[in-house]
C-alpha cells in the first residue's frame, strides 16, 4: 500500500506566504469607500489571519440568493429591482476603478469575493 502525503514543496509554501504578505501589503493602503478596510493582520506558527472590516450582508451570492428567495415567495418588497441592482453593480465598478487607478488587479472576481455592506435605503 503506498502513501501520498498530499502538501506544498517548500517553493509552493515559500510562494504562498508571499503571495498572502503581497495581499497584506496592498490591503494596509487601499482606502475606499468601495474596498473592504483591513483593520489588522497577525501570524501563529501554522497560519496568517487578515482581519477585515465587517460586511453585514456577507458576499455577493448570499446577497444575490436573499433576494431570489423573496422573489420566488412572491415577496416584492424583498426583491431586487433594477435600480438596486444597478446600485450594486456601480459600487462593484467604483471599487474595480479605484483599484485599476492604482495599478491593482484583483486576479479573483467572483460572487463569493465581493462583500457587500447594507446602506439605509439601499440594498
Amino acid at each position: 500500500m503506498a502513501n501520498r502525503q498530499q502538501g506544498q514543496t517548500q517553493l509552493e509554501s515559500q510562494q504562498n506566504r508571499e503571495a498572502l504578505q503581497q495581499e497584506i501589503a496592498i490591503l494596509r493602503v487601499l482606502k475606499h469607500k468601495n474596498a473592504v478596510a483591513m483593520i489588522d493582520s497577525f501570524e501563529t506558527q501554522n497560519s496568517t489571519y487578515i482581519l477585515l472590516e465587517h460586511c453585514s450582508e456577507g458576499d455577493l451570492k448570499m446577497f444575490i440568493e436573499q433576494f431570489k428567495s423573496g422573489q420566488q415567495a412572491g415577496d416584492k418588497e424583498s426583491a431586487l429591482d433594477e435600480n438596486d441592482a444597478r446600485y450594486v453593480i456601480k459600487q462593484i465598478v467604483e471599487g474595480l476603478n479605484y483599484l485599476g487607478q492604482n495599478l491593482i488587479m484583483h486576479r479573483d472576481i467572483k460572487r463569493d469575493n465581493i462583500l457587500v455592506n447594507r446602506i439605509a435605503g439601499r440594498p
